[in-house]
């Protein structure tokens, strides 16, 4: 039986090879993974990151959706089927393997003050190879917003933890990155928290949100929506 690993299951595209996806595992930085696999020699086109999820067990993990996916096996990771649907599959079943939803702030507890990415020591990242990686320009600007504050954040994780404190009302606001929109995890009473998404987001089922144990997390994924994040927060300004 392999050993429990801390890791990410990543899903990905490639504009050479139509109609199949690449589903796997990897220990270090998806980004970082992808443009690895873009350099690689022989590799037709450029991979593109879809989607990715932090999770405990890795190995545990890709056995499981490789036999949940085995109808629409093409060929080692590679798997003949819409990246949309792929990404709803993997997602639920993590969901149900590990008792979590896919939200990054479950595992937030779980990682800070131990050692990331046991036995393979510190990853070489830093925010200037991640940017271009990114597909969604929101995501590129957000975090040249964030640097432009002088917030160092973490690169290898992408997010930055306590990107405000004490603000408006909110105790705490993390942001995190992800490969198409940014997770904004707002911390505080919910009461508060409330009028500030309806207030900002109005109407608010034009944004998607969700309740945690500390408070809510909201996704970010078009313009409108980010322009009303940077006023909101005053990204780029603090």
């Amino acid at each position: 039986m392999a050993k429990a690993k801390y890791g990410f299951i990543y899903i990905q595209s490639n504009d050479k090879i139509s109609g199949l996806v690449k589903i796997g595992i990897t220990y270090q930085n998806p980004l970082k993974r992808v443009v690895a696999l873009s350099r690689a020699t022989g590799v037709p086109g450029k991979y593109q990151l879809e989607w990715y999820q932090d999770v405990p067990d890795a190995p545990l993990a890709e056995r499981l959706i490789q036999y949940k996916l085995q109808a629409f096996h093409s060929s080692k990771e590679f798997y003949e089927i819409p990246v949309e649907k792929a990404e709803r599959i993997v997602t639920d079943l993590i969901s149900k393997l590990f008792h979590a939803s896919s939200n990054e702030e479950k595992y937030l507890a779980k990682i800070e003050g131990k050692k990331f990415f046991d036995g393979i020591g510190k990853l070489d990242i830093s925010w200037e190879l991640l940017i271009p990686t990114y597909k969604n320009s929101i995501c590129k600007e957000g975090i040249r917003l964030c640097l432009s504050e002088g917030k160092k954040g973490d690169p290898a994780r992408s997010r930055f933890i306590s990107y405000r404190s004490n603000f408006k009302g909110m105790k705490v606001v993390h942001l995190f990155f992800q490969a198409k929109h940014i997770s904004v995890v707002i911390e505080g009473d919910r009461g508060i928290l409330l009028n500030h998404i309806i207030a900002k987001f109005t109407p608010k089922h034009l944004i998607d949100f969700t309740e945690t144990a500390a408070g809510y997390n909201i996704k970010i994924v078009n313009k409108t929506q980010f322009a009303k994040l940077v006023n909101w927060l005053g990204m780029g300004k603090k």
